[in-house]
């Protein structure tokens, strides 16, 4: 059950519009393949935890990720391009086969610890702790 709404909340998000809003109040997310595009205007709320075990997770310039708990990045990436923003309230680990890229000049901010044992670009502003 939990696996089929995952799916499905994967498949909305991959088609959110200018100015929408998608909230996923849920233990956890998880990404197991899809691409998933956060285009500007929209924002994705995640109530939990998110995992990107295997897929890509872009938020586009004006775009907004929250992540209410920690974010674990396996295989696969986050992408945060232009003025796109991530806030993660925390911890963010970026497993030997994650990446993560905060391109300038938007923020990433994490409230918690960033375990790195893959790969961090930062070419915008990295915020680590409150």
């Amino acid at each position: 059950m939990k696996t089929w709404f995952l799916t499905i909340a994967t498949i909305v998000v991959c088609s959110l519009s200018a100015q929408a809003q998608i909230t996923i109040v849920n233990p956890t997310f998880v990404d197991a393949g899809a691409r998933v595009t956060i285009t500007p205007g929209a924002i994705m709320y995640i109530g939990g935890h998110a995992e990107i075990r295997a897929g890509r997770v872009d938020v586009q310039s004006l775009g907004r990720l929250i992540v209410e708990g920690h974010c674990s990045i396996w295989e696969g990436g986050l992408y945060l391009f232009g003025d796109g923003t991530g806030l993660i309230r925390g911890d963010l680990e970026i497993k030997f086969d994650g990446v993560c890229w905060r391109y300038k000049p938007g923020v990433l901010t994490i409230e918690g610890t960033i375990y790195n044992y893959g790969h961090l670009n930062n070419d915008g502003e990295i915020n680590i702790g409150r």
